[in-house]
């Protein structure tokens, strides 16, 4: 139930956070910039959409190249931008696994 001025804002925030994964595309995605990325990715869907578990994040990255509509919307923020973010979550998901 977000109104037209909630819905503007909340698009403005996903627009910020993929560019900025552009924008670092080409850090490793191991680099600490880009795990903080991905931590805001989660964070951002978890707060709008639905719990974001480490689970749920993984299968959203494997989609961000496994599915070639994802790959050209996020590859808008520059080439190589899925790939960047699908390859970061793996890493930020494996740890996670591991961190428990």
């Amino acid at each position: 139930g977000y109104d037209a001025s909630q819905w503007a804002t909340i698009d403005e925030t996903a627009k910020a956070i993929l560019k900025a994964f552009g924008e670092n595309r080409d850090y490793s995605p191991e680099s600490e910039a880009v795990q903080q990325l991905v931590a805001r990715w989660q964070e951002y869907i978890t707060a709008h959409f639905y719990p974001c578990s480490t689970e749920m994040l993984a299968c959203l990255g494997a989609m961000y190249t496994g599915d070639e509509r994802f790959t050209k919307n996020i590859d808008t923020n520059g080439e190589g931008t899925a790939a960047l973010m699908a390859a970061a979550i793996d890493v930020y998901c494996k740890k996670a696994k591991t961190d428990r």
